[in-house]
């Protein structure tokens, strides 16, 4: 009786086929994982640089403002005139408020409506012995 021999080839063959489908997958994967990853880092770099932008824009118009503070002090002290000395004052008081402010010049949005709330959802107790914690199931 003459037994049919195991096919060795054709597992192998299967075997390895399934290996390389499995490998390109992975490479695709991969891929497709790295680009993301580079769109991530390029997105973060792109904030970081308007971040240090807007940082150094907030130094300058501070940097500004504290020179026009200590100009308005220096004429101030050079001053005789009492009417000049309330001008001048009124300025100091007028570019010190605008330091405390922020001296940003956008506007807030105030056309925009306020969005509805949702209700407040009902706590659940969870210091119980009732394994499912009060849901009522």
């Amino acid at each position: 009786m003459d037994a049919k021999k195991f096919p060795v080839g054709l597992v192998v063959g299967g075997v390895g086929a399934l290996v390389v489908v499995a490998g390109i997958v992975m490479a695709v994967l991969v891929h497709n994982h790295n680009e993301e990853l580079a769109k991530q880092q390029a997105e973060l770099q792109r904030q970081q640089a308007i971040a240090a932008q807007q940082k150094a824009d907030a130094e300058r118009q501070a940097a500004a403002l504290k020179k026009e503070l200590d100009d308005l002090q220096g004429q101030l002290d050079k001053t005789q005139d009492e009417a000049e000395r309330q001008r001048i004052r009124a300025q100091m008081q007028a570019a010190a408020s605008r330091k405390s402010s922020g001296g940003s010049t956008r506007t807030a949005k105030s056309d925009e409506p306020a969005k509805p709330t949702a209700p407040a959802k009902p706590k659940i107790n969870t210091k119980t012995d009732d394994p499912l914690g009060g849901l009522g199931l």
